[in-house]
């Protein structure tokens, strides 16, 4: 399916509507595997309530149509804890809209948990190995098991990257092809037109093989510090995108 932007306008802005009144709740622990799969061993560390009107009109930016939430007051931390991932509820307390990423920008001396994004000069950092930042500096290189105080990066990609036709690719190699991320999992070079498209892993283009990583925003809610803590107020801005692949 290849919709107009009007199109994508349309469907988003009724999508958003789903959550007027609804809460964003932010959690700990590993992401489940789908929005359909319930909770397990994760803790609710703060919620915030959406406006009667959740969203505002969608607007486009290739290749996504997008849309701003707006909330009624801030949100209300509940426990301690490292936000890995946000769930969207229904105005009826119970029924989950969806999942979302969470990050922010790269702080100093700051308790990171495995699953946080990261932003740091330009590029996006995955923690694979949770301590404490460092004092300064954080994450710079384009490699694997970066060490940064006691805390362990990988990265992921940067928005400048985009995928070149007939070109030689490392293992590692992070690219946007059509509104996504991909890591090259097996080195080699691209084929001349094309490149990866769809989900999934070990996806073949030319002699290069990619795993699929996820949207090129992957922060649907960005959050001043992933480190909610009680009587700490939390800012945060959550965006809701279609990708339209154009």
């Amino acid at each position: 399916m290849n919709v107009a932007q009007n199109t994508g306008s349309v469907g988003l802005a009724a999508m958003g509507a789903l959550l007027n009144s609804g809460t964003l709740n932010l959690y700990n622990g590993t992401q489940p595997a789908n929005p359909q799969t319930a909770l397990s061993g994760n803790t609710l560390l703060a919620t915030a309530t959406y406006a009667s009107t959740a969203f505002g009109s969608p607007s486009y930016s290739s290749p996504n149509e997008s849309a701003t939430g707006s909330f009624t007051g801030a949100a209300s931390p509940v426990a301690n804890g490292g936000a890995t991932f946000a769930r969207a509820v229904k105005s009826d307390g119970t029924t989950v809209w969806g999942d979302f990423t969470v990050g922010s920008v790269w702080l100093a001396s700051t308790a990171f948990a495995v699953g946080q994004y990261c932003t740091n000069g330009g590029n996006t950092y995955k923690c694979t190995g949770a301590g404490t930042s460092a004092s300064s500096g954080g994450p710079t290189t384009t490699a694997a098991g970066i060490t940064d105080g006691s805390v362990t990066w990988d990265y992921v990609g940067t928005s400048s990257d985009t995928w070149q036709a007939s070109h030689a690719y490392a293992a590692g190699a992070a690219v946007v092809k059509g509104g996504n991320w991909y890591v090259c999992s097996i080195a080699g070079t691209s084929a001349a037109s094309g490149g990866p498209s769809g989900e999934g892993n070990d996806i073949t283009d030319g002699t290069v093989h990619w795993d699929y990583v996820g949207p090129d925003a992957f922060f649907d809610v960005v959050l001043g510090n992933c480190n909610v803590q009680l009587g700490t107020s939390i800012t945060f801005t959550h965006t809701l995108k279609m990708n339209l692949g154009y």
